[in-house]
């Protein structure tokens, strides 16, 4: 998906969080959102000469940008949203259903845990789909085991997948609590650092891409966006896909992609002499 960015003419530059350590668990959303986000994207327009860019966001990442955006809309020039859950109230995901406060103590997770471990993480996300993730998956490897090319992309997502970092255990509670618990995000309620994140101050263009078979985030929780957002130039791209195919399968390749350039393409050019797409 970079690839494809780089290939037709964009500057991308891909965040890293780190690694939370144990002292890093009182790391909160505000810190991810105000202070991350917000001093990387100061960087680049300081790098670049620039007044705005687009920000791109991918699941709880999306999450992420969709509270910048709305806190900082005058930094931003272009905001491409994917697979991420901004209203929180439906019972199409099971992780909707577990996190209910009824069914789950957060505040006792996080006071025993500190950070939330990866394997808590993908232990959920297995169980999401059993059937799929434990037995599924690997007769599709059997009956595929001459394919060269299948199977060196079964290896790395198996890699992907199992490669996965600590969350700080703060940001885990407020998003449990605030999210999918209270359902803040979308009644505009939500606030970081004193600041109520309002949808309607997002005015800029804006992109919502989302697969039809995202058992991660069901469609039903990103759909949303465009109808609570301030911009009148909002479209929607929608693919049958999964949560990781949408970036990775080769049918987005071949049609969602395409099409997110040529949404993005005319709204990037830079308005100063200075050539090139922001």
């Amino acid at each position: 998906m970079i690839k494809f960015f780089l290939q037709n003419g964009f500057d991308v530059y891909l965040i890293d969080w780190g690694e939370p350590r144990e002292k890093d668990h009182i790391l909160t959303i505000d810190d991810y959102v105000n202070g991350f986000i917000g001093k990387i994207v100061n960087h680049i327009l300081t790098e670049k000469g620039l007044d705005q860019l687009t920000i791109f966001g991918y699941c709880m990442g999306g999450t992420l940008s969709t509270m910048y955006v709305a806190l900082h809309p005058e930094k931003v020039k272009n905001f491409v949203v994917m697979a991420a859950p901004i209203d929180f109230d439906n019972e199409e995901s099971l992780l909707n259903v577990w996190a209910k406060p009824e069914y789950f103590n957060v505040d006792k997770v996080v006071d025993t845990m500190g950070n939330i471990p990866p394997e808590f993480l993908n232990g959920g996300y297995m169980f999401l789909d059993p059937v799929g993730n434990v037995f599924t998956k690997y007769i599709k490897l059997v009956e595929n085991v001459d394919n060269d090319a299948f199977v060196r992309m079964f290896l790395r997502m198996e890699k992907w997948v199992n490669d996965g970092i600590p969350l700080a255990g703060e940001t885990f509670r407020e998003f449990l609590k605030n999210g999918y618990q209270q359902n803040l995000l979308i009644k505009n309620k939500w606030k970081l650092n004193g600041q109520t994140v309002n949808l309607k101050n997002i005015t800029m263009p804006v992109l919502n891409i989302i697969g039809t078979y995202d058992h991660l985030v069901p469609p039903v929780s990103s759909k949303p966006l465009l109808a609570h957002v301030g911009s009148k130039d909002k479209l929607e791209l929608i693919m049958p896909t999964g949560h990781i195919g949408l970036s990775v399968s080769s049918k987005s390749h071949r049609e969602l992609w395409p099409k997110a350039v040529e949404w993005l393409e005319p709204r990037s050019q830079l308005d100063t002499k200075k050539k090139g797409k922001n």
